[in-house]
């Protein structure tokens, strides 16, 4: 039957709402995304400038975080030290990095490598930073700094001494 025949007037139900502050959201968003892919583009492009920098420096450089990690090495610290793909790379822990030394004989004969690793670090990690020569392997002398950051990182850097220089033996 329809709706007159049984005397009910047709209806008609009509719900509005305001979306104005749901419209502002969504530009606020898209206009804070547009701002953040700025922002990202322009992290990555410092970056690559310091990057560019750093590894075109004299000096080897390697920043690990508060607790030992790799978190940025240098070209130049790579080449001086000879360290391997496994060994450089972001997240290596110093401990590793003075065992693989030790173990390619850096250090000289040693009898007792997990000891010789606990000293060379304790140098390292000396209160106040630490700075020493060494004589790699391949008889190139190297000034290591190491100095520790307020935020609890550590910051090394080694530079290249006169071919042939005598120097005072450390570690690194």
């Amino acid at each position: 039957r329809a709706v007159d025949d049984i005397g009910l007037t047709p209806r008609v139900l009509a719900v509005f709402r305001d979306v104005t502050e749901l419209k502002e959201r969504e530009e606020a968003l898209a206009t804070a995304k547009v701002a953040a892919e700025i922002a990202r583009d322009e992290v990555v492009q410092t970056q690559r400038v310091m990057q560019t920098i750093l590894d075109n420096m004299a000096e080897g450089v390697s920043l690990f975080d508060k607790d030992l990690r790799v978190q940025f090495l240098n070209r130049q610290l790579i080449d001086f030290q000879g360290y391997t793909p496994e060994i450089a790379q972001l997240g290596v822990k110093l401990e590793e990095i003075v065992r693989f030394l030790a173990q390619r004989g850096e250090y000289g004969p040693i009898t007792d490598i997990e000891k010789q690793v606990k000293e060379r670090a304790a140098m390292i990690l000396q209160p106040g930073g630490s700075r020493f020569e060494r004589r790699t392997k391949g008889g190139r002398y190297l000034d290591y700094s190491f100095k520790p950051l307020e935020d609890g990182r550590l910051l090394a850097v080694a530079g290249g001494i006169t071919e042939g220089q005598e120097g005072e033996v450390g570690a690194a």
